[in-house]
């Protein structure tokens, strides 16, 4: 009955005018008095214009929920592609981070794997964490022009659960950004200080990723189950 429920303003406007060109057409063939013919003239206009309005109200309303319809699965498209792309961009950083500790010795000096040499593993997750990390900018982004279109339309709701999907995505990015910014260092370094402690901070940033991309997936669900009103399910 999905189709219904779509519709039904539409086709109670039909059906209200309809019986009203009903109604009029049975009543002047019924009326043969020249009086009530002059009445008739005199009052139907205004009830023709009091249908029309209500016929025009009922279509607007129909407007108004195909577009609240419409706001809702570009706002949840958005949201999904978000989604996506945080849990591709965290996994790309954790590898990394997984990765960078692996090719520096207990002194803090870079060394070569069997899988290949430091300079050619490093360019190979960075340029992977690059690519992954500007596909997630980029849905964020998406998702920050859909977030303004809740707001204008005054979607409380919506806004207050999609605020916390934007402040989880910005934690991300500062995630990404920061390890990125870490292996293009690391790339071209003669050796790193401090080793335990860098591989101990990378330990960290390695949970941090599967701990966003975790928290932007629940917040994601939750402006889901908000917008279901908003898609009439």
């Amino acid at each position: 009955m999905r189709w219904y429920r779509k519709y039904s303003d539409v086709l109670a406007a039909s059906v209200l005018i309809l019986a009203f060109a009903t109604a009029l057409a049975s009543l002047t063939a019924l009326v043969r008095s020249p009086v009530m013919r002059d009445v008739l003239t005199a009052v139907l206009p205004s009830i023709a214009t009091l249908v029309i309005a209500a016929a025009a109200i009922l279509g607007l309303r129909t407007w108004r929920k195909q577009a609240s319809r419409t706001l809702a699965r570009e706002v949840l498209r958005a949201a999904w592609v978000l989604k996506d792309r945080a849990r591709d961009a965290a996994t790309s950083g954790r590898g990394t981070s997984r990765t960078l500790p692996s090719l520096v010795d207990s002194s803090g000096m870079f060394i070569d794997t069997p899988w290949g040499s430091r300079t050619a593993l490093v360019a190979a997750v960075l340029d992977d964490l690059r690519a992954r990390r500007g596909e997630f900018l980029q849905a964020k982004l998406d998702w920050v022009v859909a977030c303004e279109e809740v707001r204008t339309s005054a979607w409380v709701h919506v806004a207050e659960a999609a605020d916390q999907v934007t402040a989880l995505a910005e934690r991300l990015s500062t995630q990404l950004m920061y390890i990125q910014s870490l292996a293009g260092v690391w790339r071209t370094a003669e050796r790193v200080a401090e080793p335990e402690k860098q591989r101990s901070r990378l330990k960290e940033q390695e949970g941090r990723f599967d701990e966003a991309a975790d928290g932007i997936s629940e917040a994601v669900q939750k402006v889901q189950e908000i917008l279901r009103g908003h898609l009439g399910l």
